[in-house]
C-alpha cells in the first residue's frame, strides 16, 4: 500500500522513520534496517527502512516505510487474509503514531496496491511444461499463429510469459505469469496486483476495508483458476 508523499523535507523524513520505530517496537516490531546509506538522497516513494519483528523465529510479517510510501508484508509461511489484516491494521495505526509524533496530520492514501506472488512447484507442475501448465491447469491458452509451427525446432521448450491487465471493481488487475525459482527450484510464478488510484481517507478501519476488498478479487480469481489443483493443495476458503 502507498501513501501521498508526506511533503516532509529530508530531516523530518528521518524524524518519521525514528518515530515509527518507536512505535513499531512497543507492537513487537524493534529489528529495523536501513536499505539506503545515510546521507543518500531519499527520492519518492523509495523505501528506506524495514521494521521487523522483535522475535527471530517470527519472521513472516515485516513493514517498510520510506519517502511517500509505507508498506505491510507477509513472507512465507504465508497463512491466510485473517491472521494477515490485523497485522496490517498495526502497521497502520503504527504510521498515524508516528506523524502524530511530528504534529503532522496523517496524510491521505492516493493508491494502494494488493500483491500476491504464487509459485507452482515440482510437485503441482508434475512433469508439464510452463505453457502446458498454464494452459491445463490454470485455464491460460496460447494460441500462435501457425507460422510458429514451421519454424520452431522445439515446441516443448517454449516458454510463455503473460502479461495481463483488466478493470475490476476496486481498481486495476495486473497479472504477470511465467517461469521464475522459488528456493533454488523451477517454478511456475503467477504474479497478481489490484491497484486502487483514488482518495483515502488515512483511517486505519477504512484503508483495510479497501485493501480487503482488492484481495477478495485476487482471492477469487485465484480460487477459480486453481481448480484442477484442489486436491493436492488442499486450500483453505477464507473469505473474510
Amino acid at each position: 500500500s502507498g501513501v501521498a508523499p508526506s511533503g516532509l523535507n529530508s530531516n523530518r523524513l528521518e524524524e518519521l522513520f525514528m518515530q515509527f520505530g518507536a512505535a513499531a517496537a512497543k507492537e513487537g516490531y524493534s529489528r529495523f534496517e536501513r536499505v539506503i546509506p545515510p546521507g543518500f538522497p531519499i527520492t519518492p516513494f523509495q523505501v528506506v527502512y524495514r521494521y521487523r519483528p522483535s522475535e527471530t523465529a517470527d519472521a513472516s510479517t515485516l513493514y517498510q516505510l520510506g519517502n511517500g510510501v509505507f508498506t505491510a508484508n507477509a513472507l512465507p509461511p504465508y497463512k491466510n487474509w485473517g491472521t494477515f489484516r490485523p497485522v496490517i491494521q498495526k502497521g497502520l495505526s503504527t504510521l498515524s503514531e508516528a506523524f502524530k509524533g511530528l504534529n503532522e496530520p496523517s496524510p491521505r492514501f492516493t493508491s494502494a496496491i494488493v500483491r500476491y506472488i504464487d509459485g507452482y512447484r515440482s510437485d503441482l507442475i508434475k512433469g508439464r511444461s510452463t505453457r502446458e501448465f498454464l494452459a491445463d491447469i490454470l485455464g491460460f491458452e496460447l494460441k500462435l499463429p501457425s507460422v510458429f509451427d514451421s519454424v520452431c525446432t522445439e515446441p516443448g521448450q517454449l516458454i510463455p510469459q503473460l502479461q495481463l491487465t483488466l478493470p475490476v471493481s476496486a481498481g486495476q488487475m495486473v497479472m504477470l505469469l511465467g517461469e521464475g525459482v522459488i528456493d533454488n527450484q523451477s517454478a511456475v510464478i503467477v504474479d497478481t496486483s489490484v491497484i486502487i488510484q483514488r482518495d483515502i481517507d488515512p483511517d486505519p478501519s477504512i484503508v483495510v476495508g479497501v485493501l480487503t476488498e482488492a484481495r477478495n478479487i485476487i482471492h477469487k480469481v485465484f480460487m477459480e483458476t486453481v481448480t484442477k489443483l484442489h486436491a493436492d493443495m488442499e486450500p483453505i476458503e477464507v473469505a473474510n
